[in-house]
């Protein structure tokens, strides 16, 4: 396989994964309004069961809705479980971090000193693949696959 094959291959899969993507959302959507928490249906293929599809019950889960009334409420009552954190303010470590990726460390502008930031590192990540679709490229793949020109499986 050359590596315009393999090209070729990922952006069709990418369109494929992203057609399957909306009809799958939809779909879930179909069957919660058409059925309701609890069923469940086999689901058939020319006759075959091939699986089975369920609703399920909405998860209870407990959830913080107010942060400060929450710590509020655990100071009164459970003061030994409060913490006080000492962190660098986000809005500088981005500041921070774009300095010593760009420049090597921090130019400190009130003394003119360079310095070097501890705890710091620049990192290149591996090598990663990214897939762009061209306008028009749905409907492309659309018909190579409705023509069975294209198979999923390598």
């Amino acid at each position: 396989m050359t590596i315009h094959d393999i090209a070729t291959r990922l952006v069709v899969l990418k369109e494929l994964r992203d057609r399957i993507d909306q009809a799958r959302a939809e779909t879930n959507i179909d069957l919660i309004v058409a059925g309701e928490a609890g069923d469940r249906t086999t689901a058939k293929l020319d006759g075959e069961t091939i699986g089975s599809v369920s609703i399920a019950q909405g998860r209870e889960t407990a959830q913080v809705i107010d942060e400060a009334a929450l710590t509020e409420w655990v100071t009164k009552h459970r003061p030994d479980e409060i913490e006080h954190v000492t962190r660098v303010r986000s809005s500088f470590l981005t500041v921070l971090l774009k300095a010593v990726k760009e420049h090597g460390g921090w130019l400190d502008k009130t003394t003119g000193e360079f310095l070097h930031v501890d705890g710091v590192d620049v990192r290149v990540g591996d090598p990663f693949v990214q897939v762009r679709s061209v306008t028009g490229a749905a409907e492309l793949v659309a018909k190579a696959w409705a023509e069975r020109r294209f198979e999923i499986d390598r």
